[in-house]
Protein backbone atom coordinates (compact mmCIF):
# COMPACT_ATOMS: atom_id res chain seq x y z
CA UNK A 1 0.00 0.00 0.00
CA UNK A 2 2.71 2.56 1.11
CA UNK A 3 5.04 1.53 -2.02
CA UNK A 4 2.46 2.53 -4.54
CA UNK A 5 2.46 5.87 -2.75
CA UNK A 6 6.42 6.07 -3.51
CA UNK A 7 5.99 5.22 -6.94
CA UNK A 8 5.27 9.49 -7.64
CA UNK A 9 8.82 10.20 -6.17
CA UNK A 10 12.33 10.14 -6.98
CA UNK A 11 14.86 7.98 -5.25
CA UNK A 12 16.74 10.76 -3.56
CA UNK A 13 13.19 11.90 -1.79
CA UNK A 14 13.35 8.85 0.35
CA UNK A 15 17.22 7.93 0.69
CA UNK A 16 17.45 11.08 2.77
CA UNK A 17 18.26 10.49 6.42
CA UNK A 18 15.56 12.06 8.22
CA UNK A 19 16.63 15.02 10.46
CA UNK A 20 14.24 16.49 13.12
CA UNK A 21 16.10 19.37 12.63
CA UNK A 22 13.89 22.02 10.48
CA UNK A 23 11.99 18.86 8.79
CA UNK A 24 8.76 19.20 9.59
CA UNK A 25 8.67 23.12 9.25
CA UNK A 26 10.22 22.25 5.51
CA UNK A 27 7.25 20.07 4.86
CA UNK A 28 4.80 22.33 6.12
CA UNK A 29 3.60 20.22 9.37
CA UNK A 30 4.56 22.87 12.03
CA UNK A 31 2.05 25.43 13.35
CA UNK A 32 4.71 26.82 15.62
CA UNK A 33 7.69 26.22 16.76
CA UNK A 34 6.97 23.80 19.11
CA UNK A 35 4.03 22.76 18.05
CA UNK A 36 2.70 20.51 14.83
CA UNK A 37 -0.24 21.39 13.08
CA UNK A 38 -3.07 19.45 13.88
CA UNK A 39 -5.14 19.37 9.90
CA UNK A 40 -2.32 17.37 8.14
CA UNK A 41 -3.44 13.82 7.16
CA UNK A 42 -1.49 11.46 5.58
CA UNK A 43 -3.89 10.61 2.28
CA UNK A 44 -3.54 14.61 1.56
CA UNK A 45 0.17 14.80 1.65
CA UNK A 46 1.67 15.54 -1.69
CA UNK A 47 4.22 12.83 -2.64
CA UNK A 48 7.42 14.12 -1.36
CA UNK A 49 5.56 14.51 1.93
CA UNK A 50 4.77 10.98 2.05
CA UNK A 51 8.29 9.99 1.02
CA UNK A 52 9.42 11.80 3.54
CA UNK A 53 6.89 10.40 6.76
CA UNK A 54 8.00 6.80 5.25
CA UNK A 55 11.15 7.97 5.77
CA UNK A 56 10.23 9.17 9.12
CA UNK A 57 9.19 5.76 9.79
CA UNK A 58 11.88 3.56 8.81
CA UNK A 59 14.03 5.71 10.88
CA UNK A 60 12.21 5.79 14.16
CA UNK A 61 11.43 1.99 13.85
CA UNK A 62 15.20 1.51 12.53
CA UNK A 63 16.16 1.49 9.25
CA UNK A 64 16.85 -2.54 8.84
CA UNK A 65 14.21 -3.50 11.18
CA UNK A 66 10.32 -3.50 11.20
CA UNK A 67 9.95 -2.64 7.70
CA UNK A 68 6.26 -3.56 7.21
CA UNK A 69 5.51 -0.39 9.21
CA UNK A 70 4.52 1.97 6.52
CA UNK A 71 2.58 -0.69 5.03
CA UNK A 72 0.43 -0.85 8.35
CA UNK A 73 -0.24 2.68 8.14
CA UNK A 74 -1.12 3.20 4.85
CA UNK A 75 -3.70 0.37 5.71
CA UNK A 76 -5.04 2.27 8.86
CA UNK A 77 -5.42 5.49 6.88
CA UNK A 78 -7.19 3.90 3.83
CA UNK A 79 -9.52 1.30 6.57
CA UNK A 80 -10.29 5.06 8.80
CA UNK A 81 -10.96 7.01 5.26
CA UNK A 82 -7.79 8.92 4.88
CA UNK A 83 -8.64 10.68 8.46
CA UNK A 84 -4.96 9.30 9.77
CA UNK A 85 -3.48 12.99 10.92
CA UNK A 86 0.72 13.43 10.94
CA UNK A 87 0.32 15.03 13.97
CA UNK A 88 -0.95 11.68 15.46
CA UNK A 89 1.69 9.35 13.71
CA UNK A 90 4.93 11.55 14.69
CA UNK A 91 4.10 12.25 18.18
CA UNK A 92 3.12 8.66 18.40
CA UNK A 93 6.45 7.59 17.48
CA UNK A 94 8.29 9.80 19.09
CA UNK A 95 6.38 8.76 22.91
CA UNK A 96 7.28 5.02 21.91
CA UNK A 97 11.03 5.89 20.77
CA UNK A 98 11.45 7.29 24.00
CA UNK A 99 9.93 4.70 25.91
CA UNK A 100 11.72 1.33 23.85
CA UNK A 101 15.14 3.17 24.39
CA UNK A 102 14.07 3.09 28.39
CA UNK A 103 13.16 -0.04 28.16
CA UNK A 104 16.39 -1.26 25.98
CA UNK A 105 18.80 0.67 28.61
CA UNK A 106 17.12 -0.98 31.35
CA UNK A 107 17.30 -4.34 29.85
CA UNK A 108 21.11 -3.78 29.59
CA UNK A 109 21.85 -2.89 32.75
CA UNK A 110 20.25 -5.47 33.88
CA UNK A 111 22.21 -7.91 32.00
CA UNK A 112 25.40 -6.06 32.86
CA UNK A 113 24.48 -6.04 36.50
CA UNK A 114 22.46 -9.15 37.21
CA UNK A 115 24.12 -12.91 38.17
CA UNK A 116 20.25 -13.68 39.42
CA UNK A 117 16.85 -14.34 38.38
CA UNK A 118 15.39 -11.92 40.86
CA UNK A 119 12.91 -9.61 39.66
CA UNK A 120 15.25 -7.01 40.97
CA UNK A 121 19.07 -6.49 41.31
CA UNK A 122 20.32 -3.90 43.88
CA UNK A 123 24.18 -2.11 43.67
CA UNK A 124 25.18 0.21 45.67
CA UNK A 125 21.76 0.83 47.43
CA UNK A 126 20.20 1.66 43.88
CA UNK A 127 17.58 -1.11 42.67
CA UNK A 128 17.02 -1.52 39.53
CA UNK A 129 13.37 -3.35 38.46
CA UNK A 130 13.08 -5.58 35.69
CA UNK A 131 10.24 -4.37 33.33
CA UNK A 132 8.07 -7.14 32.52
CA UNK A 133 4.55 -5.27 31.89
CA UNK A 134 3.73 -1.81 30.31
CA UNK A 135 0.26 -0.16 31.14
CA UNK A 136 -0.70 2.64 28.73
CA UNK A 137 -3.71 4.78 30.33
CA UNK A 138 -5.53 7.34 28.45
CA UNK A 139 -4.31 5.45 25.45
CA UNK A 140 -6.79 6.84 22.56
CA UNK A 141 -5.97 5.04 19.18
CA UNK A 142 -3.26 2.85 20.98
CA UNK A 143 -0.78 3.37 18.32
CA UNK A 144 2.18 4.10 21.36
CA UNK A 145 0.93 0.96 23.36
CA UNK A 146 0.84 -1.27 19.85
CA UNK A 147 4.18 -0.43 18.70
CA UNK A 148 5.56 -0.97 22.21
CA UNK A 149 3.55 -4.73 22.00
CA UNK A 150 4.79 -5.18 18.60
CA UNK A 151 8.44 -4.15 19.71
CA UNK A 152 8.72 -5.95 22.61
CA UNK A 153 6.25 -9.32 22.25
CA UNK A 154 7.69 -10.54 25.79
CA UNK A 155 6.19 -8.03 27.76
CA UNK A 156 2.49 -7.73 28.80
CA UNK A 157 1.22 -4.39 27.74
CA UNK A 158 -2.25 -3.21 28.42
CA UNK A 159 -3.90 -0.25 26.92
CA UNK A 160 -7.17 1.77 28.66
CA UNK A 161 -9.67 4.06 27.81
CA UNK A 162 -12.75 5.15 28.73
CA UNK A 163 -14.43 3.76 24.79
CA UNK A 164 -12.38 2.32 21.94
CA UNK A 165 -11.93 3.93 19.08
CA UNK A 166 -12.25 3.17 15.31
CA UNK A 167 -8.91 3.77 15.10
CA UNK A 168 -7.76 1.08 17.63
CA UNK A 169 -9.60 -1.12 15.81
CA UNK A 170 -7.49 -0.50 12.54
CA UNK A 171 -4.69 -0.59 13.83
CA UNK A 172 -5.10 -3.81 15.55
CA UNK A 173 -6.20 -5.14 12.47
CA UNK A 174 -3.28 -3.90 10.36
CA UNK A 175 -0.53 -5.01 12.95
CA UNK A 176 -2.41 -8.79 13.19
CA UNK A 177 -2.57 -8.51 8.62
CA UNK A 178 0.61 -7.22 7.75
CA UNK A 179 3.00 -7.50 10.76
CA UNK A 180 5.56 -10.24 11.24
CA UNK A 181 4.01 -12.32 13.92
CA UNK A 182 7.02 -12.70 16.41
CA UNK A 183 7.71 -15.95 19.12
Amino acid sequence: EFLKVLANCTADDVKKIWTNDGELSTLGFRQRVSTLHPSPVIRKLQPYQRARIWRYLRDAMGLSYYTEIGTIIANVDNEIGGHLRVKEIYESFEVYKEIANFIVATQRTLQSLQSTTSNTTTTENITYPKVEKIVELACGHGLVGLLLAYRFPHLQVSLYDLFARPTYAAFVQSFEKYGFKRP
